[in-house]
């Protein structure tokens, strides 16, 4: 990571130890007013939450367990009571982890949903007439993609696909 000193100038790299990341989302997790970080790491099957120190640097990653082969991480809402939680879309195990956020930018374990198809790509949006956030996951496998929709209080829906495979 390079810090931005305001001048197009940046200063020395920081590294923060986590190998192999597969995807990475930066959200204010703990409400301090400072971006957080989160990387998921497919070949560890695990989820980083790195939260910022607000003097430039981070505090040590906080590890938390998901599905085979996380490839895709989200963070939102998703069940409007003010807190971030996490979407991890895992690959292999052709799941989506939800991790409700407990405020402070810890996370308890997820609730797990089936994806149908190996979620490679994942994206969060409001899809149907309510208020909720929506998960659409990407099977580059099959040519396809599924979505789970919100039921309003944070948790999933079965999933419904779309065309079996997408035509050019």
């Amino acid at each position: 990571m390079l810090h931005n000193q305001g001048n197009l100038q940046f200063s020395s790299v920081l590294t923060l130890p986590i190998a192999s990341p597969t995807d990475l989302a930066a959200a204010d997790l703990n409400r301090d007013g400072y971006p957080d970080l989160v990387a998921v790491q497919g070949s560890g099957n695990l989820v980083y939450v790195v939260l910022n120190d607000g003097a430039g640097g981070f505090l040590s990653p906080v590890q938390y367990s998901t599905g085979d082969w996380p490839e895709a991480i989200a963070i939102v809402d998703m069940d409007a009571d003010g807190q971030l939680d996490l979407v991890v879309g895992n690959y292999t195990s052709k799941t989506v982890g939800i991790y409700k956020g407990l405020g402070n930018g810890g996370f308890a374990d997820p609730v797990v949903y089936d994806a149908g198809t190996k979620p490679l790509f994942l994206r969060v949006a409001q899809l149907n007439q309510d208020t909720a956030p929506d998960v659409v996951v990407v099977d580059r496998d099959n040519d396809s993609f599924s979505v789970l929709l919100n039921r309003g209080d944070g948790t999933l829906g079965r999933r419904c696909c779309l065309p079996d495979k997408l035509e050019s």
